[in-house]
């Protein structure tokens, strides 16, 4: 059985989607950051959520979760294969939706969850948000034409990949239009009403 250590709202979402989408069975085990129970500690060392168990594999990187997932429990149509249009595409936007978009917003996931937010923005804090918005132009590009996912013309771990980043800046972190495209946006909100999504989003605590 695949077990999940997931706090709502957290990177484990990917995961969960993923699990959702390829009709895997799983468990949740709802965990808090840096949470300190042996048994977690003792997984991850570093006490960052999520962490995915399989066996003897343990991985605590969602990205990384996902794709083993898919290779392990595949074929599945959410990987785009070498031999298919927008390969490139989908590899550039799995690595996208966390080294591009999520990484670098956890500062300001991080402001914003120590009840610092109300402080004056920092010159890191406007980097960080000035380099999320110049990102957001290459998803509008990608989708001008308006495609209703990123590759292959379906859901792919790319999509799960960068909706999770996109969740988090227009729900916890308020972003408006002038820093999120209306078709980005769109994109996220339809991607919401998969019930695969839902049945992952209610998972945790």
């Amino acid at each position: 059985m695949i077990t999940v250590y997931h706090m709502r709202g957290a990177r484990g979402i990917r995961i969960l989607w993923t699990c959702e989408e390829m009709g895997l069975p799983y468990q949740v085990k709802p965990v808090q950051l840096r949470d300190s129970d042996p048994e977690f500690v003792a997984l991850n060392p570093s006490r960052t959520v999520p962490v995915m168990v399989d066996g003897d594999a343990i991985i605590s990187e969602s990205v990384a979760a996902t794709q083993y997932l898919a290779a392990r429990y595949g074929p599945t149509p959410l990987v785009v294969s070498p031999d298919e249009a927008g390969f490139a595409d989908y590899l550039q936007f799995v690595m996208f939706g966390e080294a591009g978009l999520a990484a670098p917003m956890s500062t300001v996931v991080g402001v914003r969850l120590m009840g610092e937010e109300d402080s004056p923005p920092s010159a890191v804090h406007r980097f960080i948000i000035d380099g999320f918005k110049r990102r957001m132009s290459q998803l509008e590009r990608q989708l001008a034409d308006g495609r209703e996912f990123l590759v292959g013309g379906r859901l792919t771990l790319a999509d799960i990949s960068v909706t999770f980043p996109l969740g988090i800046a227009s729900g916890l972190l308020k972003l408006g239009e002038d820093i999120i495209p209306s078709s980005v946006t769109a994109y996220r909100r339809r991607l919401y009403e998969r019930e695969a999504f839902r049945r992952a989003a209610a998972q945790g605590r």
